[in-house]
């Protein structure tokens, strides 16, 4: 990570950036006819921008929401500014992990679409066959547009509500067994700290290595509204995994 990253969260304490690109010494055409290497946002965005364009080739009917959770779910932990450091989950600075182009385009269809519709709500969601040693990564995005409530946006400034504050349990069991959470977000970003929720969830685990028993995995979705986030009604959201569901 750049060492002149500016860190989040945001001013009203959500969880951002979602992710990074790269944006150090990239070789690009200076205005005159000639090359030079610059470093800055200007110069990650069109790196994302571009993986969105590469997605909407793949899969014409994505939509953004669709996109933002495929894009956060291949992304690889990266060293933070002391180049000795590896992330081991969200960071101020490298959100989720370094975009991966490649990946992204193969979880084009990787996604599920649903609406959590009241405040008991409980989506379970089956993830196919892992092979051995691959990482399960699941990520969760929802807009901040509601269905409800006039379809009001969140935005600090004008005082209108936080979107719904919907969770993700990561679960696996041998096959016929009972389930276990392996990784769940509950607790992680719902603090009652009087400020508004983030809407990007993600949780991982990895598959046994070989000469292991295998696991089987799936998400679940809660919907758990807190004293900051008390909207109990209709929200949609959309999944992206590494690995197709079932």
């Amino acid at each position: 990570i750049y060492d002149d990253t500016s860190p989040g969260p945001t001013d009203d304490l959500r969880s951002k950036p979602d992710l990074c690109a790269p944006g150090v010494a990239i070789h690009t055409t200076n205005g005159t006819s000639s090359f030079t290497d610059e470093s800055g946002t200007s110069f990650a965005a069109p790196h994302v921008a571009g993986v969105c364009a590469l997605l909407k080739e793949a899969r014409p009917s994505l939509i953004p929401q669709q996109i933002h959770a495929i894009l956060v779910t291949p992304t690889d932990y990266a060293l933070l500014p002391d180049n000795e450091t590896r992330q081991t989950g969200w960071d101020a600075q490298g959100g989720f992990g370094m975009l991966n182009a490649a990946i992204a385009v193969k979880c084009r269809n990787r996604t599920i679409d649903a609406t959590a519709t009241n405040s008991s709500f409980e989506g379970v969601y089956v993830i196919d066959t892992v092979p051995e040693g691959e990482e399960v990564v699941v990520t969760g995005v929802w807009h901040r547009e509601m269905l409800s409530e006039s379809n009001v946006k969140h935005d600090v400034c004008c005082s209108n509500p936080s979107p719904a504050n919907l969770d993700l349990i990561l679960q696996a069991r041998e096959s016929g067994g009972g389930w276990s959470d392996v990784d769940s977000t509950i607790g992680t970003y719902d603090d009652d700290d009087d400020q508004p929720e983030d809407n990007v969830r993600q949780v991982r685990a990895f598959q046994a290595g070989s000469e292991q028993t295998q696991f089987e995995f799936r998400v679940k979705v809660q919907h758990n509204p807190t004293s900051d986030t008390p909207y109990t009604g209709s929200q949609a959201f959309s999944l992206a995994s590494r690995h197709a569901f079932q």
